[in-house]
């Protein structure tokens, strides 16, 4: 498959985005950035499954399209986890170690940072990797098992993920539903796109 360049430059502004998001800017533009800016790289995430063939096995799909973002999130998970772990026993008052050691695997398992106890949890910076492991994983569900259904079907995880957004589920679960539905948006994109500009006889057709 080419490199799809303009999916770069997509990706450019969306991490140009999340930096301004965090910084000190006016509360209107920061809502309006994050109004677009990870649902942005879900629907990118769609567009490079467009040429992906779901008829293969959970095992296959896993190692082509999940196992790296797997990888890369139990390395900066860890990496988190000695951060937390080390600040916690410097300075004048020492956390205890099992207790932070446990609010860190809580972490972890949630895509979520812990704060003041188990049942106070808000993301952090990692969720977006839970959300979209298992939205990639929700996704080739639907294409491999329920295609004749994904569009109704994509839009009830939409709606669901809504409803549970106050929700606090492992692995950010409440949000990979939402991710299901604009993964979805980006493939089907990507397939009128290739319809459109790759059929001599469309009229739009270059």
């Amino acid at each position: 498959m080419n490199r799809l360049v303009w999916v770069d430059y997509l990706k450019t502004i969306g991490i140009i985005a999340v930096v301004f998001g965090h910084t000190r800017m006016p509360l209107s533009l920061v809502e309006w950035i994050y109004s677009f800016h990870m649902p942005l790289f879900f629907i990118l995430s769609g567009v490079l499954l467009a040429n992906v063939q779901f008829n293969v096995g959970l095992a296959e799909f896993y190692q082509k399209r999940i196992s790296k973002l797997l990888y890369a999130y139990c390395i900066f998970s860890a990496i988190g986890a000695f951060h937390y772990l080390l600040t916690s026993q410097l300075g004048n008052v020492q956390e205890d170690i099992l207790n932070v050691l446990y609010m860190r695997m809580l972490s972890i398992c949630y895509g979520s940072a812990t704060v003041r106890d188990p049942f106070t949890l808000y993301p952090e910076v990692l969720w977006f990797f839970p959300a979209l492991i298992l939205g990639l994983f929700l996704f080739y569900l639907i294409k491999r098992f329920f295609v004749r259904f994904e569009w109704p079907l994509c839009f009830l995880c939409l709606l669901l993920g809504f409803v549970l957004r106050n929700t606090i589920l492992p692995w950010e679960f409440e949000t990979a539903l939402c991710a299901v539905f604009f993964i979805f948006l980006g493939s089907e994109f990507c397939a009128i796109r290739k319809s459109i500009y790759l059929n001599p006889k469309n009229p739009y057709w270059i």
